[in-house]
């Protein structure tokens, strides 16, 4: 899983990308923060935080605003790392200031409709 998260953040951060992987066949859940200035446990930290919105919407389900969250505490995902790498400065990205690409690959992948009354049990 290391080995994984190390060589996407890599090569996300050497072509100057900001995409998710998608379901390639990889068999990693995946997701991806960029900044100037957070590392891994922040950008970790900014994820768990979106469960407040899943607990406040009552939700059961993906959403946009907490897919973060839900892939972190997915029960089924029994092993997390994260990796960091720094962009080049030639990197025009969407946001301004960024300088690193955080990836946590995850195994096995969470986010799959249908199963988050199993997986996600968050403590609201």
């Amino acid at each position: 899983v290391c080995v994984h998260a190390e060589k996407r953040a890599k090569q996300l951060a050497d072509n100057c990308l900001f995409n998710h992987e998608g379901n390639r066949g990889s068999g990693y859940g995946e997701n991806l923060g960029t900044g100037s200035q957070y590392g891994c446990a922040e950008s970790m930290q900014m994820w768990l935080d979106e469960k407040q919105i899943y607990c406040d919407e009552n939700l059961n389900g993906f959403d946009m605003r907490t897919g973060h969250y839900t892939q972190c505490v997915w029960k089924n995902s029994r092993t997390i790392c994260c990796a960091q790498a720094q962009y080049k400065q030639t990197c025009q990205l969407p946001c301004r200031g960024c300088k690193y690409v955080t990836v946590c690959s995850y195994y096995r992948p969470g986010n799959y409709q249908g199963q988050y009354t199993e997986n996600v049990t968050p403590n609201c």
